[in-house]
């Protein structure tokens, strides 16, 4: 962190800059103190990252559903797959979930 950005990032979380301090401390030789998810998700904003969501005031993204017709293709894309193939794809399909969340 660059000269002042714990003061600044304390004023953002709303905490006293001495709390930032012991987020980062290790134990035992010093004091520390626990991220709560609130302050967690504020630190994500901070630093220019996506939320999590654990924040309920942070809006989750709005799923699409897919159409009949949409809902049949994906179907039979993954129907006429092999087992090794369908699994990849799952795979696939469950880290890119991951990510857009």
């Amino acid at each position: 962190m660059g000269r002042g950005a714990r003061k600044r990032l304390a004023d953002f979380i709303g905490v006293p800059p001495v709390q930032i301090a012991r987020m980062l401390n290790t134990p035992p030789v010093r004091e520390t103190r626990v991220i709560r998810g609130d302050e967690f998700e504020k630190m994500r904003i901070f630093f220019g990252e996506p939320a999590t969501n654990f924040d309920k005031t942070v809006k989750p993204v709005k799923k699409h559903k897919l159409n009949a017709a949409q809902r049949k293709k994906f179907i039979d894309i993954i129907e006429y797959r092999s087992p090794q193939q369908q699994q990849a794809l799952l795979a696939f399909l469950e880290a890119w979930d991951k990510k857009a969340l």
